[in-house]
């Protein structure tokens, strides 16, 4: 969601019912029935699973990832102990 927010596919759909403020300071006032009544586009929900799969998928593949780095970094520290022996 903070994504959706950020990217301003949502400003649209604020700006018809925000009003500026009188400072000018480019902050729009809003509402809280008013912004909890526009309309969000999003995904339907068998899509939704399909984008958690993926970054799931992503999460574990950057978690092996370290494993393997840490394992890597304990070798190396191992290797330079026999080194300096």
């Amino acid at each position: 969601m903070e994504h959706y927010f950020e990217s301003g596919v949502h400003n649209a759909e604020l700006e018809q019912v925000a009003q500026e403020g009188a400072r000018n300071h480019g902050l729009l006032n809003i509402g809280v029935n008013d912004f909890f009544n526009t309309r969000l586009q999003m995904p339907v929900l068998s899509e939704q699973s399909k984008i958690a799969n993926f970054l799931s998928a992503i999460d574990r593949k950057i978690d092996h990832t370290q494993t393997q780095i840490d394992k890597t970094e304990q070798w190396k520290k191992g290797l330079l102990q026999r080194m300096f022996v």
